[in-house]
């Protein structure tokens, strides 16, 4: 099954590493998926992933990191 979404970001400071997190309902990594974050303004950033597993309790978790060199 494909499923695609967007996000709206705006970074105010630093260059997050930021991650998109699909899981089961028993909390089980389903996709990992990591958007760049670009910019100052806000903006829509399109994902899209496929998965072999269907689940209509699934949660959707979004993580930010700063980045670190």
């Amino acid at each position: 099954m494909k499923y695609d979404g967007s996000l709206w970001l705006k970074r105010e400071t630093g260059s997050p590493k930021l991650t998109v997190l699909f899981k089961n309902s028993k909390g089980e990594s389903v996709a990992s998926l990591s958007l760049a974050v670009t910019g100052s303004e806000w903006r829509e950033v399109p994902f899209a992933f496929t998965s072999q597993v269907r689940n209509r309790q699934a949660s959707l978790e979004i993580a930010a990191t700063p980045w670190v060199r």
